[in-house]
């Protein structure tokens, strides 16, 4: 809309996976809101991951061999490290990449991009990646859903993570405030004290609560 000041989009940006064509027409296609307003992007496996990934458990062809080069040149983003934040008008939002070693970036979490979060001055805080950490289908990517919930669930707590944005599961899904598996409504922030994930379904009411500690 013409109110908007930002574009997120979090992984599997073009589908390119090699042919720089697609990237152009990808290109074509978006160019009446690229040009107008910032654009953050996060890696997915299929801008990323190749035979030889860094992280072993990304480690496979799903990029056609762009390993993150293609996406890096066109969105400015340092294949090794491409993990940022920004503070757009109420809100801190941070980019990681779950192609990349969840535990080095849980620790820039905690050492730069949360200790520059001041939620009086930004009330929202915002992380966006490709993989979801958690997501209502029986199927995730196992060890490296695994590896992805133990480096960051406890940090997001931490921190008061307000709203994490998430692809890859080709489906729409919205959950509840959740720590250590569970649906938790408590400790987060005040306005989140009586909220339940029931606003389309009430029946939900019931499962999405747990008692505060």
């Amino acid at each position: 809309t013409k109110s908007d000041t930002m574009s997120i989009m979090n992984g599997d940006v073009s589908y390119a996976r090699g042919w720089p064509y697609v990237w152009e027409l990808f290109h074509n296609e978006t160019e009446s809101i690229f040009g107008t307003l910032p654009v953050m992007v996060s890696f997915g496996n299929h801008e990323f991951d190749y035979g030889h990934n860094p992280f072993a458990l990304c480690a496979n062809g799903d990029s056609g061999g762009e390993a993150g080069i293609a996406t890096g040149r066109r969105f400015n983003q340092d294949e090794a490290h491409p993990w940022f934040y920004v503070k757009n008008g109420p809100a801190f939002i941070v980019s990681l990449s779950s192609e990349h070693d969840p535990i080095e970036q849980s620790l820039w979490l905690e050492r730069v991009a949360f200790p520059a979060f001041d939620r009086s001055v930004t009330p929202w805080l915002i992380v966006f990646l490709h993989r979801p950490l958690y997501e209502s289908s029986t199927f995730d990517d196992g060890p490296l859903t695994d590896a992805m919930r133990n480096a960051y669930t406890n940090a997001f707590v931490r921190a008061g993570v307000d709203l994490v944005l998430t692809g890859h599961a080709h489906y729409y899904d919205r959950l509840c405030a959740i720590s250590s598996g569970e649906c938790n409504t408590w400790g987060f922030r005040d306005v989140w004290d009586n909220y339940v994930n029931a606003a389309i379904e009430p029946s939900l009411a019931s499962t999405c609560t747990v008692d505060g500690p």
